[in-house]
């Protein structure tokens, strides 16, 4: 199954536990070398699938003083475009926020009452989001740097961050770690909520993802 890494800091808040990360890029330089994916009639694509069993979508968040909570999402669909020689021109995924899950609490009840909590107005908002979008828009030439379009709660953000791609004959292997300002799309609250127990109540607005993705070239004629 593909899930999602955030974590969490106190139990029953979203907060994101910032390991000497940084926000992603947005600036001019970046963009500079980024190749826009769109195809051009001299362009020969294949569609990769992605392997749910075979991937991997984390979070990790937490409080600004230490602490914190990480799990899983899962990501049900997801495609590449990559031309022949392995520029990648595009790429959709669809990440269904009812799955997610917390994998740093031993008590089932705890961990119940997070991703209730996880899944309420309070932040994900799930019955009226039930699914987060990622588009790529853009790559480096090398693949090492991704940028695109992240839908959270409805809200469209362009972000941009480093990945580490490698092509083989029959799948490519993505894999990327990097920082989401969560105030952005709505999600983090800076309120004291009994349920998480922070004695600080400040929740950092930072949530970590980490994908490891394996896809599948398009078998012809599907």
């Amino acid at each position: 199954m593909t899930s999602l890494i955030i974590k969490i800091t106190g139990a029953g808040c979203i907060a994101v536990l910032v390991y000497c990360l940084v926000i992603p890029h947005r600036s001019a330089a970046t963009a500079s070398v980024l190749t826009p994916a769109v195809n051009t009639p001299s362009d020969t694509n294949s569609t990769w699938h992605l392997s749910m069993a075979a991937s991997r979508l984390q979070w990790k968040a937490g409080y600004t003083k230490g602490g914190g909570h990480e799990g899983t999402i899962l990501i049900t669909e997801g495609t590449l475009l990559v031309s022949d020689d392995h520029l990648i021109k595009g790429g959709n995924f669809t990440v269904d926020m009812n799955s997610i899950f917390t994998t740093d609490q031993k008590d089932g009840k705890g961990n119940k009452d997070l991703e209730d909590h996880l899944k309420s107005n309070d932040f994900f908002s799930i019955i009226r989001f039930p699914k987060s979008f990622f588009t790529i828009s853009a790559a480096s030439i090398s693949a090492s740097h991704i940028q695109g379009k992240l839908t959270i709660k409805g809200i469209s953000i362009p972000i941009s961050f480093p990945a580490d791609i490698q092509f083989y004959k029959d799948s490519i292997r993505a894999k990327a770690v990097f920082p989401i300002d969560g105030s952005q799309w709505n999600i983090i609250q800076q309120s004291p909520n009994p349920v998480i127990g922070a004695d600080d109540n400040s929740i950092s607005k930072y949530i970590q993802l980490s994908v490891n993705l394996l896809f599948k070239r398009q078998k012809e004629g599907c």
